[in-house]
C-alpha cells in the first residue's frame, strides 16, 4: 500500500539536481508554448500598431492565421524565432525558483501552510524575474515583426549598441497603442 512519506522521510534533491530539475521542466514547456507564445507577441504587436491586425498580425484569424502565415513566409524555424532567448532565460529562471522555493520551505520546516507557501514562491518568482529579466527583454525584441535578427549574441550586442546600452535591457516597453490613444 502506497503512503506519501513525511517530510523527515522524503530524500532531498541535491542543489545540482534542483537547479536542473526546474531548469528542464522550464525548456521543455516553453519550447512546447514556443509558436504561441511567438503568435501572441505578433499579435501583441500588430495590435499596438493601430489597425486590427496591424502589420504582423493575422487581423480576424488570431493565433492560426499568425502560425500560417509564419509558416509560409519563415518555414518552421519562424514559429520558433526568439525561443532560444526563452531557452536561455527558462534554465537560470526556472533553475532558480525551483531552488529558492525548496530552501525556503526547508528552511521553514518542511511542510508549509497556505500563506508560508506563497510567501515562499512569491519571493522566489521575484528574485528569478528580476535576475532574468534582460533576457525576456531580449526575447521580445527578437519576437516582433522587424525586430533583432541574428544569433542570440548579435541580437544582444545590436540591441546594447543602438538602445541605449545596459539600460536597453531593463526598459519596460509601453504598448504602442497606450501611448497614442491618451484616455
Amino acid at each position: 500500500m502506497w503512503r506519501p512519506c513525511s517530510p523527515a522521510q522524503k530524500p532531498r534533491l541535491h542543489p545540482v539536481k534542483q537547479l536542473l530539475a526546474g531548469g528542464v521542466a522550464g525548456i521543455i514547456a516553453k519550447t512546447c508554448v514556443a509558436p504561441l507564445d511567438r503568435a501572441r507577441t505578433m499579435i501583441q504587436d500588430a495590435g499596438a500598431g493601430g489597425g486590427r491586425g496591424g502589420g504582423g498580425g493575422g487581423g480576424r484569424r488570431g493565433v492560426a492565421g499568425v502560425c500560417g502565415r509564419v509558416l509560409r513566409e519563415e518555414g518552421v524555424g519562424g514559429l520558433f524565432r526568439g525561443n532560444m532567448v526563452s531557452v536561455i532565460k527558462v534554465l537560470p529562471s526556472s533553475a532558480l525558483q525551483f531552488a529558492i522555493f525548496e530552501n525556503m520551505k526547508e528552511a521553514m520546516g518542511g511542510s508549509l501552510s497556505i500563506p508560508q507557501r506563497l510567501a515562499a514562491g512569491a519571493a522566489a518568482g521575484a528574485v528569478a524575474t528580476a535576475t532574468c529579466y534582460p533576457l525576456d527583454t531580449l526575447k521580445s525584441q527578437m519576437s516582433v515583426r522587424g525586430g533583432l535578427k541574428g544569433s542570440v549574441v548579435a541580437a544582444a550586442a545590436q540591441l546594447f549598441r543602438e538602445q541605449g546600452g545596459l539600460r536597453a535591457f531593463y526598459k519596460v516597453r509601453r504598448c504602442r497603442s497606450t501611448l497614442s490613444n491618451p484616455s
